[in-house]
Parts: C-alpha cells; structure tokens; sequence
C-alpha cells in the first residue's frame, strides 16, 4: 500500500490514503486475541501492539504542533492553491520513512511504545481515534498552502517539515509500522493462539 509523496500532494490524496491506512489497520487487528496483539517474535522485535502503540504514541506527540502549525498559517493567511511543490530532501526523507524505505530508524524516546499488554479493543478505538483527528486536521489545512506553513516536530524545534510533508511523513510512517505488524501477524506463535 505504499504511497511515496511525490512532488506535489492533494487533500484528496492524502484523505485517500488516510482511508486505506485506516482499511488495513481493521484487517490487521481484527482477528487479533490480546495474546497475539502481545507476543514478540524475539526479545529485541516489536510486538503488533507495540507496532500499533508507536504510531499512537508518536501521533499523539505530533498532532499538536500540526494543529498549532495549521492555526498559525491560517492566521498569517498563508492560503494557496493545489499543487504545491516540495523540496527534494523533505521528499527523500518521507520516501525513507515508507513501508519500502531503505533507512532504518531508531525512534526517539519520546516516541516509544508501551512494553507489552495490549488490549486489542483498547488499541484499535485508540489507533482509530488517532486517524479521526488527522483526517480532522487534513480538512481544517485544506486552502492553506501546504508548502509555505512550516511545522516543527516535538524531537527538535529545529526540525521543521512543510505542512504537506508532514502530513505525507505521518502516513508513510504509519503505513511502514503497519507493515511491520502484518509481517509480525505472518508468524504468529501457536503458543500465543
């Protein structure tokens, strides 16, 4: 389902594939037991609720600054028009972060997960939540130009993104993290059936 952000992005696409994330994370957790959701195909690899509590925890962590970035170009009017361009290394960096990205990362401790008992119907009505409130923030950014409002991250505030990378950031995260957990689902310990 990967999606890289090309040289221009649309509220359109971005609410598509917003759509198509959501679709996969109910095929994936849907027939998950707490036991499953829990298990770690080894001591040092994420469980699936660890994969899923991440993209929480790290949305959580991300969408006051989009809001506040979308509330501050509202306010200095900075509106525009699809399609908006974007830079070559903000695009690398969205590409990387992909389900077929090449770089590993290691996430910043703010942005670490939960160690272990999971609950699937808590972790779903959680990761759905999350994706509400983007899909939110997707709509109120519509008419701003989407490459002039800059939004900082909470690593740094010297990191800064363009609206619309940041929004192409978060879903390719979260389609990477949500392909991390499927191949996880692939080799379900018969001890956690």
């Amino acid at each position: 389902m990967e999606a890289a952000i090309s040289r221009t992005s649309s509220l359109e696409d971005n609410l598509q594939q917003l759509e198509a994330i959501c679709a996969e994370s109910r095929d994936l957790l849907a027939d998950l037991t707490d036991a499953e959701v829990n298990w770690q195909p080894a001591p040092n690899r994420w469980s699936i609720g660890q994969c899923v509590s991440h993209l929480i925890v790290s949305g959580r962590a991300e969408l006051p600054y989009l809001e506040s970035a979308i509330r501050e170009g509202r306010k200095r009017r900075l509106f525009g028009k699809e399609p908006f361009q974007y830079g070559f290394l903000g695009n690398w960096f969205v590409r990387s972060m992909d389900a077929n990205g090449n770089l590993r990362f290691r996430a910043p401790k703010i942005y670490w997960p939960a160690d272990n008992g999971f609950n699937i119907e808590v972790l779903t009505r959680d990761f759905l939540s999350l994706q509400d409130k983007l899909r939110q923030c997707l709509m109120e950014a519509d008419g701003l130009n989407w490459a002039r409002v800059r939004v900082s991250t909470p690593v740094s505030r010297f990191i800064t993104f363009s609206l619309g990378q940041e929004f192409a950031l978060i879903l390719a995260h979260e389609r990477r993290h949500l392909s991390q957990a499927g191949k996880i689902k692939k080799l379900r310990s018969p001890t956690a059936l």
